[in-house]
């Protein structure tokens, strides 16, 4: 009985964890709003398209280059750069109104709050995904 009961457990813990990580878009502009609140440039760069990724991860690399960084020790750093400020972080807060699915492309949209030294901000914005190799990736923002 002890180990059907841990059975039972270990399963529901695993299907928790996993609706957690699923690839669905909603999933995908959430997991960058985490991200972007916790300063998670990986998990920020982990949504955006591959390409894109790897462009802006060039990116990092001229940079740190310059600076003899390795460019993935230079993003790691870069939240670190907001400590050396008196101001608080960026929070952003995406509320999800509709999404639709043609394909490999998806639009969803939504309405975003922003909140930056003491400003709030709301904007109604668009999010555009693509499906590589069965995950979304988002590739624009208008």
């Amino acid at each position: 009985m002890k180990k059907r009961g841990f059975l039972i457990i270990t399963i529901c813990i695993l299907l928790i964890s996993l609706s957690s990580c699923s690839s669905g878009t909603s999933n995908v502009i959430k997991k960058f709003e985490k991200s972007y609140n916790t300063l998670d440039i990986n998990g920020m760069l982990d949504c955006i398209h591959p390409t894109y990724a790897r462009a802006i991860k060039g990116m990092a690399g001229l940079f740190g280059g310059i600076a003899d960084i390795d460019a993935e020790d230079l993003i790691d750093v870069i939240p670190l750069l907001q400590f050396t400020t008196d101001k608080e972080s960026p929070k952003i807060s995406i509320d999800i109104k509709d999404s639709s699915v043609k394909g490999k492309s998806a639009e969803v949209k939504a309405n975003i709050s922003y909140k930056y030294d003491g400003q709030k901000e709301k904007d109604k914005v668009i999010f555009y995904l693509e499906k590589v190799d069965g995950e979304w990736y988002i590739v624009n923002v208008e």
